[in-house]
């Protein structure tokens, strides 16, 4: 198909099995792709540089929140889309923000070499559905890359393969539920002070993690992380990170530079800082360079 019109006509027709194909490099919509229960088997493929995305009238639509995203997929099983970018997705006022892909209790969905792109919510959403992707891109969305999340006792899991890229600062998220990710050389943290759970396969250059009981939470400040530390815990520092008055008050806890870059360094411009770090009980602290305590302070304070 290579227009909107016979897109439309061939989605109303479409049964298990048929592949529509998008021939077109460019689709600019004036309603979202939906596809449900009645599209269950098909595939949707593009040409590999085929670009979906909304036209001038989006913003001001009205009606649910699903209106608002490029694609939408809901309660339906076992639909493959491929090869297409989705870009554009608006954020519409007192009703949703738009995702590229959105996919709610749906099962078995597979994204092969997808790209979803400065979307006003996420590049791909995933609400209580099983979805596998093999190859993505995704850059300039407002929220993160991939958001999925789980409710009550419904399953979501994603499986993320081949080329990854992923450019927001959060790339897989979770704002609710437990979700499964499998998603090879990644790393899985809690956000501290949110309820938010991040998936990423970038190495840490600034904050400090904490494990407690195999859970790892992220810091994005290391000072808050130390001195939120349980008794008998290694705060890892990850890069340089500026920070003052640090005093810690568990026991045997231990500061740990995880990179050569790990570093804790005096904020210059708090000019009321007595001592850079105090430990009131026995600890330890390792691979890590401590610089710049103001005149006549210490970089360590040690109590006994």
């Amino acid at each position: 198909v290579e227009d909107e019109n016979k897109l439309t006509e061939a989605l109303k027709s479409a049964t298990s099995g048929d592949t529509i194909l998008l021939t077109a490099d460019s689709y600019k919509l004036s309603n979202q792709i939906k596809l449900t229960s009645k599209h269950d088997g098909i595939i949707l493929r593009g040409n590999g540089n085929t670009v979906v995305t909304d036209d001038d009238n989006w913003a001001s639509k009205k009606g649910d929140k699903s209106i608002a995203s490029i694609i939408n997929i809901v309660k339906a099983k076992n639909i493959v889309v491929e090869g297409i970018e989705f870009s554009g997705a608006p954020k519409i006022e007192k009703v949703a923000t738009g995702h590229g892909i959105n996919i709610v209790e749906s099962t078995n969905i597979t994204l092969n070499n997808v790209t979803s792109n400065n979307n006003a919510g996420s590049g791909v959403t995933i609400n209580d559905s099983t979805v596998t992707i093999n190859g993505i891109d995704t850059e300039g969305n407002k929220w993160q890359g991939i958001n999925i999340d789980q409710t009550d006792s419904n399953e979501s899991s994603l499986i993320i393969n081949g080329s990854v890229n992923l450019k927001e600062t959060l790339q897989v998220a979770s704002d609710k539920g437990n979700p499964t990710v499998g998603w090879t050389g990644s790393r899985n943290y809690n956000l501290a002070g949110t309820t938010k759970k991040v998936w990423t396969n970038r190495d840490l250059t600034s904050g400090a993690v904490i494990v407690n009981e195999g859970v790892s939470t992220y810091y994005t400040s290391a000072k808050t992380a130390i001195e939120s530390a349980k008794a008998n815990t290694t705060v890892e520092i990850y890069g340089s990170n500026t920070i003052d008055n640090v005093v810690i008050n568990n026991e045997n806890i231990t500061i740990k530079g995880v990179d050569k870059d790990a570093a804790l360094v005096h904020n210059s411009e708090n000019t009321d800082v007595t001592n850079f770090i105090t430990f009131n009980k026995a600890g330890k602290i390792e691979n890590i360079t401590i610089s710049g305590a103001a005149k006549n302070k210490s970089g360590l304070h040690i109590y006994c």
